[in-house]
């Protein structure tokens, strides 16, 4: 297997941290050129305080490997990385995620469209070429077609969504509901808002919600009950609708708009104008996202699938943007995922209360506090999630060789008193 390559630290040229008070995460999907093999994964993170790249994912992990000729779609489910090409031929391929190793190929399921999750273990994909929607089973890599006995799968959908156990799909001005248990259509329903450009799920209040040109519609997940379409006044063309913190945004032209799911009385505001050139390329395919935690969001472009795809990050709540750049390598940006984290403050030296080597680390790292006692250390990724607990006394051997390659920061609490001897970052390299 060969190792990701970090690009961005040469890249500084074209890339800008505009705001560093926050890290992030941007996971980005090359659509790549029709007839070209290049489609592929990316990964940008700015967690070292530089914009670093990794990429391409898939043809890093498996030597030999091409790109995807037109890579249509992508998701995570799971351990395991799925990726839907559809350019000259047609495949479905399943791949161990994070390391991106090949598992399994599909050929001979139509030509696939969008991807979704079906729950623990299980993808579906809309094809065409039948027009159809299959259930792949990622533990077992065998795919069956959806149960369909009144033929209301009539077209590939562009959007799909899983939500309370049940994966929808969008048909021409109607969703059908498909059961994962029995692999079976098992209702279809019609908002009243023409053409479904969108689809989210708020878990909190049980709501899908659908998107039209100029209106909005939810619908109870447990009864599929209509509520009354909320038009939004002087919107056109909406599109591009996530969900996030009990507000809903979309998209009309380069503008972002936000509804607040909570005061359905308040109109959309607009609340962001994109600062991203392109016209058609323009958040191109799925080329904008919000991340669900924290509100922030992403734009991009498909660099007109001549040059490279550009982004910008954005923070939700003070507008400000976060980082915005180019992507190179990244031919044609049809998909963005965004996670970003408060930036976590790091001890100096003097104020560090703990001591410890080898950094950079591969394996092990070996702590030693400068006070006596019970001592325990956490260990946080860059999104400030903890993936390592450690109580001892003296010094200390903790095992990271199962932790992915990038930037980490270690507390030390001791007496009860959490984080007192400071913060020290810490890199995990290969």
């Amino acid at each position: 297997m060969k190792k990701l390559l970090l690009i961005g630290v040469a890249l500084l040229g074209l890339q800008t941290a505009v705001a560093q008070q926050k890290t992030f995460e941007l996971t980005i999907v090359a659509e790549g050129n029709f007839g070209t093999p290049n489609g592929d994964v990316f990964y940008l993170s700015n967690a070292t305080g530089n914009i670093v790249q990794q990429g391409p994912l898939y043809q890093n992990a498996n030597t030999g490997a091409t790109g995807f000729d037109v890579l249509q779609d992508y998701d995570v489910i799971g351990d395991k990385a799925v990726f839907l090409s559809k350019g000259t031929s047609y495949s479905v391929v399943v791949a161990d995620y994070p390391s991106f190793e090949h598992v399994q190929t599909f050929t001979n399921i139509g030509a696939p469209q969008t991807l979704v999750t079906g729950g623990e273990n299980k993808a579906y994909v809309s094809v065409s070429n039948p027009n159809a929607v299959y259930q792949i089973d990622l533990t077992t890599n065998i795919a069956t077609e959806v149960i369909d006995v009144n033929n209301d799968i009539t077209s590939y959908s562009d959007y799909m969504l899983y939500a309370n156990g049940f994966v929808y799909v969008v048909m021409p001005s109607k969703l059908v509901k498909i059961d994962p248990a029995t692999n079976a259509v098992v209702a279809t329903i019609s908002p009243a808002v023409g053409g479904i450009n969108g689809l989210a799920y708020d878990a909190d209040s049980h709501n899908v919600w659908v998107l039209g040109d100029n209106a909005l519609q939810a619908i109870a997940d447990d009864t599929d009950a209509l509520q009354s379409p909320i038009t939004l006044t002087g919107v056109t063309g909406a599109g591009y609708l996530r969900f996030a913190n009990d507000v809903l945004y979309f998209l009309s032209g380069k503008v972002v708009y936000a509804f607040d799911t909570e005061n359905q009385g308040e109109a959309a505001q607009a609340i962001y104008t994109s600062t991203l050139t392109g016209t058609w390329d323009f958040a191109y395919g799925k080329g904008f996202n919000v991340d669900a935690a924290s509100g922030d969001f992403v734009l991009g472009t498909a660099g007109a699938f001549a040059g490279p795809s550009t982004y910008e990050i954005v923070d939700g709540t003070t507008l400000e943007i976060i980082a915005t750049g180019n992507i190179p390598n990244c031919i044609g940006a049809n998909e963005f995922a965004l996670k970003t984290q408060e930036t976590m403050a790091v001890a100096t030296p003097v104020a560090a209360q703990f001591s410890f080597y080898p950094n950079p680390a591969s394996d092990k790292l070996i702590f030693n506090p400068k006070a006596n006692g019970v001592y325990t250390v956490l260990l946080y990724n860059a999104l400030g999630a903890a993936v390592r607990t450690v109580q001892a006394t003296g010094e200390m051997v903790m095992n990271v060789g199962d932790l992915p390659t990038g930037v980490y920061f270690a507390t030390l609490s001791q007496n009860g008193a959490e984080g007192q001897g400071g913060v020290q970052k810490i890199m995990i390299a290969r």
